[in-house]
This record gives structure tokens, sequence and C-alpha cells, in this order.
């Protein structure tokens, strides 16, 4: 999680986040770099699993911790316990290079294996084809394709829906780095 560094990443995420080809698919576009610091700072450092708390955390290259590419917003549904939706972002330069994939295994194997979190879920809008894709290739399953059905940006937008439950989740190929 980001919540020890905010100043630290705060910058970069803003950039990647107001880039038209990462924003055009997310929910939250920060305003301003204090807008960042802020929300990374009042998230803590530990998962808590706490219902309706959301986390931002961030996807940093293998050997390079200070250098964070992109991030996961992961939230534990108000009314599940064991249930967590998520969204990521990833900046483009780092794009269609397996880096969402890789952290995306990382995330769900720390979300099933160590949390015991049982479905995790996320919302995708179908024009973003990247992340459709992306679900596909880790294993989720798609449950549902809403028809304007997401008030999103002054417009009703689509929504498939894609789910995994933990015991469908495999090995990680990444057994013994994570």
């Amino acid at each position: 999680m980001l919540g020890d560094n905010a100043k630290q990443y705060a910058t970069a995420l803003y950039h990647y986040r107001n880039l038209p080809e990462v924003a055009e698919f997310q929910e939250w576009t920060p305003e301003t770099v204090t807008e960042v610091e802020i929300l990374i700072a009042g998230q803590g450092t530990s998962f808590l699993k706490l219902p309706g708390q959301f986390y931002q955390w961030g996807i940093f290259l293998k050997h390079e911790q200070a250098s964070l590419i992109g991030d996961f917003g992961v939230s534990c549904k108000p009314d599940q316990a064991g249930l967590v939706e998520f969204g990521i972002a990833l900046d483009p330069a780092y794009q269609h290079q397996g880096y969402a994939t890789e952290a995306l295994w990382h995330l769900l194997d720390y979300l099933f294996r160590k949390q015991g979190i049982y479905r995790v879920i996320a919302s995708v809008d179908p024009d973003n084809q990247a992340s459709m894709q992306l679900m596909q290739r880790v294993g989720f399953r798609q449950e549902a394709h809403h028809i304007r059905s997401y008030p999103f940006r002054g417009r009703m937008a689509d929504d498939i829906v894609f789910a995994l439950l933990a015991e469908e989740w495999p090995p990680s190929p990444w057994e013994g780095q994570v």
C-alpha cells in the first residue's frame, strides 16, 4: 500500500491518472497532487478487510521500488465480508509489457492466500479492451454485461462484471518470489 510514502508517489500517480488514455476509463481522476497525497496518507499501511474500506495499492517495477508505474484501487464490499472489488490503472509507458498481468497475479495471490478473501470482482467498461483481455488472461469469468447501467462522465455506460473465486485460483507462476 502507498500509505507510508504519500509525497513520494503522489506526483507519479497524479501524472499517469491524468493522461487521457488512462483517465478515459477511470472513475477517479485526481485534480491536484495534494488530493492524491491526502488520499494515500489517509489509508494507513495495513490491509484490514474492513467492510466499506478502500485502499490504493501501488504497482512498482520489481527492482525499483521507488518507481510507481500503476495502482490498484481495492475496495472491501460493505455488505459482504470476504468480497473485494478492484480496479487498475497503469502508466501507458508500461502497458502491453506484462506488468499488469504480473501485478494482478500478485494481488490475487495475496488476497486469496494471505487474506482469506473468497471472491474478487472487477467492473470493466467494454470499450476498455486491454482490461477485458487482462481479466480473461488471469482467469476471471465474465458474469454479467449490464447495458447502459452505470452513470459515468455524463453518460450511461455499459458495465461488464468479472469474478474469480478463491477455489478457482491456480498456483502462482511466481511461487516463492512473492
